[in-house]
């Protein structure tokens, strides 16, 4: 028994497989995109922080307060 399957005649099928994709490049892009924002902003905070008494707590906190508000905007 042969069974072909047109995808081009069948518009639903085709429709969601273009958001199966979608969804996975955007899953894709939104942790890369996390992870460069996340490394840029190390190599701005890091050069200031020497002049800070205590350096560790204020970068971990700005640090931390980005990754939340950067997670929060992706979800959405």
């Amino acid at each position: 028994m042969i069974l072909k399957f047109n995808i081009a005649e069948d518009a639903e099928l085709r429709t969601y497989i273009k958001d199966l994709i979608k969804g996975q490049v955007v899953s894709i892009l939104r942790d890369d995109i996390q992870n460069i924002v996340t490394s840029v902003l190390d190599s701005a905070i890091e050069p200031h922080l020497s002049k800070l008494n205590d350096e560790t707590y204020f970068y971990q906190l700005v640090k931390n307060a980005i990754k939340q508000k950067l997670a929060e905007d992706l979800k959405s």
